[in-house]
């Protein structure tokens, strides 16, 4: 026989069944209200997809963030055609799908250009500011080639003169540049002479930077061959100039200056049996 349960038990029974179908009761409309949400926060993104895509299609139409201007600064060598080119902007291209690191690293890939600053501005412009490398010298490696204050080597233009000078004594790296400490000193040779005086800067026609401490290049018509420090002041190229003025023309041998003590000059000519023409205090 099945064992008989007391009134208590149905009582607890009776209760808890109660407190189920209250529970249940209240819980069948939050189910609903969660649910409810659900479905619509669905809707409400694809609806947000959906419109995006439009709006991005309409945008894409528009001609409102049309790429209008390409404008470039800083270009003297290279024409402004050509670094737009580069650039490979087409004209229907859009503001946002500029990519400025792109155009960055498609100018940089020219020799002859140092740097380049590229932004873009949302009335439909890009602004390109390059700063070309500018060559401060010849060097002959085989084959001549221009040099900037960096080092780096730039290609010689068949049709055209440079009334630069030609620098031997300098060391090559193994990535065909030239050494940093090698260019060093013509740069500071090629801005001394231009801060002091640049007419006789462009009469130079080699420079030997072979030596640390100093400096032979050759001059003039008369073809003066001259040893000097690196960083001459005002008054030794002055005293300079007032001995090639007064050296006496001739074509038998070039003279050579000694310019590296402060307040003496020697000056003699490399001709055998040939004394001396002079020595000078200033």
């Amino acid at each position: 026989m099945a064992k008989r349960k007391g009134i208590n038990y149905r009582k607890r029974y009776a209760q808890r069944k109660r407190s189920f179908a209250a529970a249940l009761k209240k819980a069948i409309p939050r189910i609903f209200v969660i649910t409810a949400v659900i479905a619509v926060l669905c809707v409400l993104g694809y609806g947000l997809i959906t419109g995006y895509d439009r709006v991005a299609s309409v945008i894409d139409r528009s001609h409102l963030f049309l790429v209008r201007n390409i404008s470039v600064k800083g270009n003297n060598r290279i024409d402004k055609s050509s670094i737009i080119e580069r650039c490979a902007i087409g004209s229907d291209a859009r503001i946002y799908n500029v990519e400025t690191a792109t155009i960055t690293a498609s100018l940089l890939a020219d020799p002859w250009i140092e740097s380049v600053r590229c932004v873009k501005k949302w009335w439909g412009t890009v602004s390109i500011e390059v700063c070309e490398r500018k060559p401060i010298a010849l060097v002959n490696l085989g084959e001549v080639k221009l040099v900037d204050r960096h080092g780096v080597l730039l290609p010689v233009e068949p049709s055209k003169s440079y009334s630069l000078p030609l620098i031997s004594g300098v060391r090559i790296l193994r990535n065909g540049h030239i050494d940093s400490v090698s260019i060093l000193r013509v740069a500071q040779f090629v801005s001394n002479l231009k801060e002091n005086d640049e007419s006789f800067l462009k009469s130079i026609t080699q420079i030997d930077v072979g030596d640390s401490n100093t400096v032979t290049c050759m001059s003039g018509p008369q073809s003066a061959i001259i040893k000097m420090e690196y960083g001459a002041d005002a008054k030794q190229i002055r005293n300079l100039r007032y001995l090639l003025n007064a050296l006496p023309d001739t074509t038998d041998a070039a003279p050579r200056i000694d310019m590296r003590y402060k307040n003496i000059a020697f000056v003699c000519y490399e001709t055998v049996g040939a004394s001396p023409v002079g020595t000078g205090k200033r």
